[in-house]
């Protein structure tokens, strides 16, 4: 009797009444909790755009969310010092717990203004010479595979490996997790992270229980904690590999690099401006949060981009016609700087067109409407609850970018380039923007132009819907991994 008379509360009385969805997501939560946790269902960001869900810009797709599905409404919602906070809701996961998980973005602000000058652009071009180190030992990986006849290169693990030293090694002045010397690309560390993030979804439906569990399994012998969840196990030994770094580099009040690195910034505190400082549990879940991201997102770009440009031969002459001129010697381990290669237009097209369909975290991003509420179309949004926008609703709106499920590097050589730079919102927008974003773009300028100059690449045993029909667990997954046969370039 209960579950009716809620039932029809949720459709009759509840605040968000009023505002249109499919009959069962306005009654439960089971209902888009399918989309999540199954894999025969597709994803939750395809489902809200499906036509299922009817016409109009702000819809019901949970009992107690809404969801906008325009440009104005994400801007709104997310721009500098938005009164828009996280909702707690999904935000919530016990390694998350630093800057990550703030929901206001008034306390954050100062937070995350002590690593924003390590993420500049002009720090990651002191630093580049350190993605060039980490760029040619992942070429030269690729350079002995493409001298054995039919060698099969998984490259969504090598890009993985590519980024993770990358942004461990920025992160800590050292050889980072060293991925990229695993046989293969297969580093058990990359292998259990993607079985991490099959849990992304169960930890945001169920958070509470997932914590206790994760923290059961700390209690368990690292042999047994693999057996028994991969996943979570290589959560808590990521975790505790960063406690060390972190700790290390504050005991000898900084890490003594000859380059600046990010969690230098809390060993000196002349450094930065505020005179507090965040626990050492919560640097460590800043480290998880830099680490899982700044590989994934990354890498999955990258994946992206390779798919459509092996799809395409045309695309990929254009592409090869125009790093000739500028990169006449690309077997060379002296590369050229990510702000040369960044104006090439064609490549600049590549990147831009990789990065909106790699969609960067392409489903929800829960917000709670602030007090007062917020009008959205006309329509007020009562205080308290969870608003939502997602990348791909923005990223395939036919009104922002046209033949949006189509990879076309050339929509980014018109006039119209810096508005539809405007409409990319893979890095999200405002105080809570994504700080990778300049290491992002030059790693994907770097790896795309020497990849493509260097090597000629073929998939294998890799079909369109292992790529493009990818799985959202917070940040995009492939279904299965993009496997190539490689050759030196031959044209």
């Amino acid at each position: 009797m209960f579950v009716i008379l809620r039932a029809i509360y949720r459709l009759t009385l509840h605040p968000l009444a009023k505002f249109p969805g499919p009959f069962w997501a306005r009654i439960t939560s089971i209902y888009g909790m399918s989309y999540d946790l199954t894999n025969d269902r597709g994803t939750n960001p395809k489902w809200i755009e499906s036509a299922n869900l009817g016409e109009g810009p702000i819809i019901r797709t949970h009992p107690h969310v809404l969801h906008v599905r325009d440009l104005d409404s994400y801007n709104q919602i997310f721009r500098a010092m938005t009164p828009f906070d996280k909702h707690r809701d999904q935000y919530q996961a016990k390694f998350t717990e630093g800057f990550f998980n703030i929901g206001s973005s008034k306390v954050v602000k100062p937070y995350k203004d002590v690593y924003q000058p390590y993420f500049s652009k002009s720090s990651i071009t002191r630093m580049e010479p350190l993605i060039h180190e980490t760029l040619n030992t992942f070429l030269g990986k690729l350079d002995s595979a493409s001298k054995e006849d039919g060698k099969v290169v998984d490259l969504t693990f090598g890009f993985r490996c590519l980024t993770s030293d990358t942004i461990m090694r920025y992160c800590f002045a050292d050889e980072g997790f060293q991925t990229l010397e695993s046989k293969e690309f297969r580093s058990p560390l990359i292998v259990k992270l993607e079985q991490f993030f099959d849990t992304i979804m169960p930890i945001i439906y169920f958070p509470k229980t997932m914590t206790w569990l994760t923290n059961q399994l700390g209690k368990l012998s690292d042999a047994t904690q693999d057996k028994v969840a991969p996943g979570l196990a290589a959560t808590n030994y990521i975790m505790d590999e960063c406690k060390k770094k972190i700790t290390t580099i504050l005991e000898n009040g900084g890490s003594q690099s000859t380059f600046p690195t990010i969690f230098d910034s809390w060993a000196d505190q002349s450094k930065r401006k505020t005179e507090w400082i965040p626990s050492i549990y919560q640097l460590t879940c800043d480290a998880f949060t830099m680490f899982a991201a700044g590989t994934d997102t990354t890498a999955h770009t990258l994946t992206i981009g390779t798919w459509y440009l092996m799809k395409n031969p045309t695309m990929l002459a254009k592409l090869r016609n125009e790093l000739r001129t500028a990169i006449p010697n690309p077997d060379s381990n002296s590369l050229k700087p990510a702000w040369e290669l960044e104006k090439l237009p064609y490549l600049n097209g590549i990147v831009k067109e990789s990065i909106r369909l790699g969609y960067g975290v392409p489903g929800r991003l829960a917000r709670k409407v602030p007090a007062g509420g917020a009008i959205f179309h006309d329509q007020r949004a009562p205080a308290g609850y969870a608003i939502c926008s997602t990348a791909y609703s923005i990223h395939m709106n036919e009104s922002y970018f046209a033949n949006a499920p189509e990879f076309q590097p050339e929509r980014w050589l018109g006039d119209d380039k810096l508005e539809l730079d405007k409409k990319l919102v893979s890095f999200s927008r405002g105080t809570r923007s994504c700080l990778g974003m300049n290491m992002a773009y030059a790693e994907m300028y770097l790896t795309f132009a020497y990849l493509f100059s260097r090597f000629d690449l073929k998939p294998t045993r890799t079909v369109a819907e292992d790529i493009e029909g990818w799985k959202d667990c917070f940040l995009p997954r492939v279904r299965k991994h993009l496997e190539v046969t490689i050759s030196p370039a031959t044209d």
